[in-house]
């Protein structure tokens, strides 16, 4: 992660980049800690169970939507996977004006992207994501009734373009996309993190990292048993 203070500091022979970011994590600590919560609150989870209209659960689950696509820290996660699938470096900067139109981010930055080279992944993103569904949410541009969510696009033209509707089973298996895609890939990148000394038999790793002129070298870094803590290892 491209650390600010550090580049500032760089003319000392710091190098702007961190291996232990944990600032990302605890701002989405919350979230998926609520997204659980919720969800035992309100779902079984069984197949057999018919899931009847609740105007309040569904307004919640809104808003959980709305901070699944506008977090910043999983957004970012899926953008730096996205581009190691697609054969590029890590990037350790991503820059916050990517972030400032949470559309056009996703759309050219995760959805295209993964589309041209067949990633599974772009099935599932485009599943759960609705761009007009998210920008109703987020500007409060939406009605809720037992069968349906009506929503305003600011893309239409005429008047039954610019208010489009979606049934509430429809928007269940939107919303269940969604969150399971949040919470597994979430859950998947720390679980793997955590199995790292087990999955290659050893504590350290080789990895590439920009210096403070940008040129990549190769760094060794070490981390604890339990795969949370990681720091360089000095020669």
């Amino acid at each position: 992660e491209f650390n600010e203070i550090l580049n500032q500091r760089k003319d000392l022979g710091y190098i702007p980049y961190t291996i232990d970011y944990r600032i990302d994590d605890y701002n989405d600590t919350n979230r998926l800690t609520f997204l659980c919560d919720f969800l035992n609150k309100y779902y079984s989870f069984n197949m057999n169970e018919n899931i009847e209209f609740d105007f309040y659960r569904i307004n919640i689950e809104t808003m959980i939507y709305t901070h699944i696509w506008e977090s910043k820290p999983f957004l970012k996660n899926l953008y730096r996977l996205t581009s190691l699938l697609k054969g590029e470096e890590y990037k350790w900067k991503v820059k916050d004006e990517l972030f400032y139109v949470r559309a056009n981010f996703l759309q050219d930055h995760i959805i295209t992207p993964l589309s041209n080279i067949a990633s599974p992944i772009s099935l599932i993103v485009t599943k759960g994501y609705e761009r007009g569904l998210r920008n109703a949410f987020v500007h409060n541009d939406y009605s809720i009734d037992k069968e349906r969510i009506t929503y305003f696009n600011d893309r239409g033209k005429t008047i039954e373009e610019r208010y489009l509707k979606m049934n509430i089973s429809d928007w269940i298996i939107c919303f269940v996309y969604s969150f399971s895609f949040s919470y597994w890939f979430s859950k998947i990148k720390m679980d793997r993190q955590r199995n790292l000394i087990k999955d290659f038999n050893s504590n350290k790793f080789w990895i590439k990292v920009p210096d403070s002129k940008g040129k990549i070298q190769k760094c060794l870094v070490a981390t604890e048993d339990n795969g949370e803590n990681f720091f360089f290892v000095l020669k």
